[in-house]
């Protein structure tokens, strides 16, 4: 892998703070995409799936849940 370009993928990614998830949904890319994407555009799918989520749970509000 290109050191320098995982380091700025990792530098750029909210998902960064949590090591495993960070990991899991980097060796997740295939290493041809990886070579040709930017580290902002990694980082971004990285954090997509998350900030999703993230998105969903906050616009159904805390009383919502059934």
């Amino acid at each position: 892998m290109h050191t320098i370009k995982i380091n700025r993928v990792r530098k750029l990614s909210q998902t960064a703070r949590y090591p495993r998830t960070y990991e899991a949904r980097l060796s997740a890319i295939p290493m041809e995409l990886i070579k040709t994407l930017t580290a902002a555009q990694i980082a971004a799918i990285i954090d997509g799936p998350m900030l999703t989520s993230y998105s969903a749970g906050h616009q159904r509000g805390y009383g919502d849940a059934q």
